[in-house]
């Protein structure tokens, strides 16, 4: 209803509690749920690094729901990518068909990654993904979306 009037929702990922105190809730974690809610197909969200790494440093371009445990179990995701793609996965196991980490330090990235095959990060994936595509790109304290009806050329925001 926001789009249609021409707003774009900002979303901080902040909660209060009964005594009014606030506090910053994993960025990933909102996106996730968010995107659930909205009955997403997909989930990109942008970092600042090239996307899920093996144990060489070598990009994963490609990722299935299945294998994430795997890759946590073995060590090779660690650090601020565990909590990431531990909410990526519940958004898979929720309906979304894609979660794609891309790095929004590539000139581009976001639209290499919606209107073409090149992969700007890791796609992980359910099973393929459809024509429409919910982006929440992942900031800390903030994040917004965007619908896009890619099989029509569309989308909800003004030119």
């Amino acid at each position: 209803m926001l789009i249609a009037s021409n707003f774009i929702p900002v979303i901080a990922p902040l909660g209060v509690d009964v005594n009014s105190d606030t506090y910053n809730i994993n960025a990933d974690l909102v996106a996730s749920r968010v995107a659930k809610f909205l009955g997403a197909e997909r989930l990109l969200l942008l970092t600042n690094i090239k996307g899920v790494l093996d144990k060489q440093g070598h990009v994963l371009t490609h990722l299935l729901a299945k294998e994430i445990d795997h890759l946590i179990a073995d060590r090779t995701i660690l650090g601020g990518m565990f909590p990431r793609l531990k909410a990526q996965l519940e958004a898979i196991k929720s309906g979304l068909h894609s979660v794609p980490i891309v790095d929004g330090r590539v000139l581009h990235a976001c639209l290499l990654e919606i209107l073409t095959k090149e992969s700007v990060g890791t796609q992980i994936l359910c099973d393929k993904s459809k024509s429409h595509a919910i982006i929440i790109p992942s900031f800390t304290m903030m994040g917004y979306y965007l619908r896009f009806d890619l099989a029509n050329h569309r989308h909800d925001l003004p030119m």
